[in-house]
């Protein structure tokens, strides 16, 4: 609705040969506010309404009180009535001037109370929830709750971040533990095959000096025996060859202890490869061993700022719904 309009003309005039200044003020329009009669007159010459004179600029309990039927007011005898427009005479234009503002003011102050009044109090059929809180409080209540949910929320993304450098440091540890073992079966493997190819190219030697004196005794035996010719010669032939075998696995022993003692290919060579791997690889496992501790002491502490942000975050929304019975939490 549009708001209260008054509807003024100001002039001088002449009077018993004197100068006076009038204002008319007359309400067209009374916006917010009940009538149009804001003026409160008497009636002192109750068959001359130009005699009226003003009162006041009406208030609450004016507009109950009094009626706006000019005839009907005089008729009780009561000589007071509410109109829409009032006539003010000043005999200087000072007084003028200072009348004119004053009756603006005191109009504006009505036409205020009555908005005031409208926006600020009337009512119908409110409901209230009780208990009141202000509303500065809650959104204060809620504006924690959001910053403890953010902060809960933050902490719970470190957390994860933390439980996948936990489980990555793991299948590291794994790996490692997979290629130890690895390395820790062929070390056994190789060494006992080792000591077991010793054990034999050891006894080759005794062996053969065993073939070889048996051989010379033969030889000897033969020289002096009674064989005949054809038949000595059958049988240095046979020694001959035995011989010839004796030195060929004389020599196959020799080759057997070089590639189980000597040369980058032999089983000493990779058992000593595989020590330095055993060892660099159990160093590797304790250093993961104690990256993968720290991480999870770490990872730890995480859950336990995590729990406790998320309390403080419960308890937050319990603060905010305490005042606030039906908040959202995902209104915010």
């Amino acid at each position: 609705m549009a708001g209260t309009k008054i509807q003024s003309t100001r002039s001088s005039i002449i009077a018993e040969g004197t100068a006076q200044y009038e204002i008319v003020s007359t309400c067209t329009n009374r916006g917010t506010l009940p009538d149009t009669n804001l003026f409160l007159l008497s009636t002192p010459i109750p068959e001359d309404p130009k005699g009226d004179t003003l009162l006041r600029v009406v208030t609450f309990a004016d507009i109950p009180t009094y009626s706006t039927d000019r005839d009907a007011v005089v008729a009780s005898g009561v000589n007071i009535w509410r109109s829409t427009e009032v006539t003010l005479v000043f005999d200087d234009i000072e007084t003028a001037n200072a009348g004119q503002k004053e009756l603006s003011s005191r109009i504006n102050s009505l036409v205020q109370l009555f908005d005031t009044t409208a926006q600020e109090f009337e009512s119908i059929n409110e409901l209230v929830t009780y208990p009141i809180t202000d509303p500065g409080v809650e959104a204060a209540l809620i504006a924690s709750y959001a910053s403890a949910r953010t902060a809960a929320d933050d902490k719970e993304i470190e957390r994860d971040a933390a439980q996948l450098v936990c489980t990555d440091l793991e299948e590291e540890l794994t790996v490692i533990e997979e290629r130890l073992a690895e390395a820790e079966t062929d070390f056994t493997t190789l060494s006992s095959a080792r000591a077991k190819l010793d054990v034999v190219n050891t006894s080759i030697p005794i062996h053969t000096a065993v073939i070889q004196t048996q051989l010379e005794s033969g030889a000897t035996f033969l020289a002096g025996s009674t064989a005949s010719a054809q038949d000595q010669i059958a049988l240095n032939v046979f020694y001959v060859n035995i011989g010839s075998r004796t030195t060929l696995i004389t020599n196959l022993a020799t080759d057997l202890g070089t590639a189980i003692n000597a040369g980058a290919n032999s089983i000493v060579s990779f058992i000593a490869g595989l020590t330095a791997r055993i060892s660099s690889l159990t160093t590797d496992k304790n250093q993961k061993l104690l990256e993968l501790s720290t991480c999870n002491s770490d990872l730890s502490k995480l859950q336990g700022q995590l729990t406790a942000a998320r309390a403080t975050e419960d308890e937050a929304l319990a603060a905010v719904t305490a005042v606030c019975t039906d908040f959202d939490p995902n209104s915010v």
